[in-house]
């Protein structure tokens, strides 16, 4: 095996995002919406209503662990939505320092956040796939509050779905190993399709939007026959697509290596597995290695092949898409470093002679060989394939906030995340505060994404075009907005000639 392909192998499997701590919305007033016989019970937030914690299906505990989600049953009267629901199992987030303070199996909850003001016609929806390599995060935490986005007149929703081996699983005392986690976002979507409305919320018109894990999984739904017709466009943040996925039988191997080493033999029955603390299970599979993540396999279900082969063939659905990645991604490995591989690679003649007017250093080589490999050229890559089939839009986010930019040498992996939200009083709470260019900004992107949802195309304050390869335009999102040829180009050409899987 190459080099390059153990690189490649080592990084592209890699999706964190910010994380924060869970939250209780403060209660002004009481938002009511009917489902049947059950009063779902929310909040409302300065003129948007708030349902939080709403179950979307029987929780996956007991019998339930390691099975495909099954249809809710609602008992009948009130329903609580004032709180967010527990995040499921996960383990410390080391990227952020911060971690859900509630957790439990029992986690399949959405929160859903709509303009209070009754709309002449059913709104679009945008609904947030969270990042965090499928190992940790939730859709309750505060920078992903979609009251913001709310008051541009769409609807928003945030989910949770299971993580770490509750979300990614094969056992031979399992009759089939399955991306339980994909299947967890497919039933949120379904319970939206048959309930949005309630909530103002047109049914035709959904957006799947995600960061780094959830933009992944946003593009395994576009290649996924599950999702057709589930949602109508997709915005990509961070999600790389050149991941090679691990087969059912690697995956299994690795785990039982796992769980042997736990003192579990291969030999136990489902009941025992099921009978696990999911804490404990968290403990194993977090027990040793890089402990980066997990991600999708080929479960010959949600995932009958990689990425890069649906897209390459056209096969994916052909919806509006936007899609594109930040400038500093190799802030998620500054502790982890990239590995032997990215090392000596980074030291190569050729490679040094790549970025020879790019960066100055060593360390700033191998964190843009990072950030090119792993989403810079898979982004662009995308935007080119999908643009044969459907209209595509390219971005490049390099906008630090004014506090850090003598720390950060560019925009964090997650770092438009607070801006696409509008996340006001996420931004407030910053260390060393925001500035009004900062506020500027959010605003700005957040129109820009709910325009999108919208309209099927981004109307911003910025021109937009879609991607052509022809002229390679991008919206550079930096001190200064503009749409311009790709500034890494010639970069990029090199890596996906020696980086794209075939």
């Amino acid at each position: 095996m190459s080099l390059a392909v153990k690189l490649r192998s080592c990084l592209l499997g890699l999706a964190l995002s910010v994380q924060f701590s869970s939250v209780v919305y403060a209660d002004s007033s009481l938002a009511k919406v009917q489902l049947g016989a059950v009063d779902i019970v929310g909040l409302d937030d300065e003129g948007v209503n708030a349902y939080l914690g709403i179950p979307y299906a029987e929780q996956p505990v007991g019998d339930n662990r390691w099975r495909a989600p099954q249809a809710v049953r609602y008992s009948a009267g009130k329903l609580d939505a004032s709180r967010v629901g527990a995040a499921c199992p996960q383990p410390t987030d080391s990227y952020s320092g911060m971690t859900p303070a509630r957790q439990d199996e029992a986690c399949l909850f959405l929160n859903i956040w709509t303009p209070q003001q009754r709309a002449s016609r059913p709104l679009p929806v945008m609904v947030w796939l969270h990042g965090g390599a499928h190992r940790i995060g939730s859709g309750g935490l505060p920078p992903y509050n979609g009251a913001s986005l709310a008051r541009r007149g769409v609807v928003v929703v945030t989910l949770n779905y299971r993580l770490g081996y509750l979300g990614y699983f094969s056992h031979p005392a399992l009759e089939a190993g399955a991306n339980f986690g994909l299947l967890d976002q497919l039933e949120a979507l379904k319970w939206l399709r048959e309930h949005i409305a309630a909530f103002q919320g047109d049914p035709n018109q959904i957006t799947v939007f995600g960061e780094s894990a959830g933009a992944l999984d946003t593009l395994y739904l576009m290649a996924s026959p599950l999702a057709k017709g589930l949602f109508q466009a997709a915005i990509v943040q961070s999600g790389g697509g050149w991941t090679k996925p691990a087969t059912e039988s690697g995956l299994r191997k690795k785990i039982l290596k796992k769980l042997a080493t736990a003192g579990i033999e291969e030999d136990v029955d489902i009941a025992q597995l099921r009978a696990l603390p999911a804490q404990r299970l968290v403990e194993i599979q977090n027990a040793s290695g890089r402990k980066l993540g997990f991600g999708p396999f080929i479960d010959q279900h949600t995932v009958q092949e990689p990425l890069y082969k649906v897209f390459e063939a056209g096969r994916q659905m052909p919806i509006p898409l936007v899609i594109g990645s930040n400038s500093w991604e190799a802030s998620v490995v500054q502790r982890a470093g990239v590995g032997a591989f990215g090392e000596i690679l980074a030291r190569l003649p050729p490679v040094m002679y790549w970025y020879r007017d790019r960066v100055d250093n060593t360390q700033q080589r191998k964190d843009q060989l990072f950030d090119d490999i792993a989403f810079g050229a898979p982004s662009r890559w995308i935007a080119n394939q999908h643009s044969q089939i459907a209209p595509a839009w390219l971005y490049y986010f390099d906008y630090v906030r004014s506090a850090k930019r003598n720390e950060f040498p560019g925009a964090r992996h997650g770092g438009e995340i607070k801006y696409v939200f509008d996340a006001r009083a996420f931004l407030d709470k910053l260390p060393g505060g925001v500035t009004e260019n900062d506020k500027q900004r959010a605003v700005d992107l957040a129109d820009c994404w709910a325009s999108f949802a919208k309209y099927l195309q981004p109307a911003c304050r910025w021109e937009w075009s879609p991607y052509r390869a022809e002229q390679d335009q991008i919206l550079l999102i930096a001190d200064e907005v503009e749409t311009t040829p790709h500034p890494h180009a010639k970069i990029l050409e090199k890596i996906e000639r020696w980086f794209k899987p075939e």
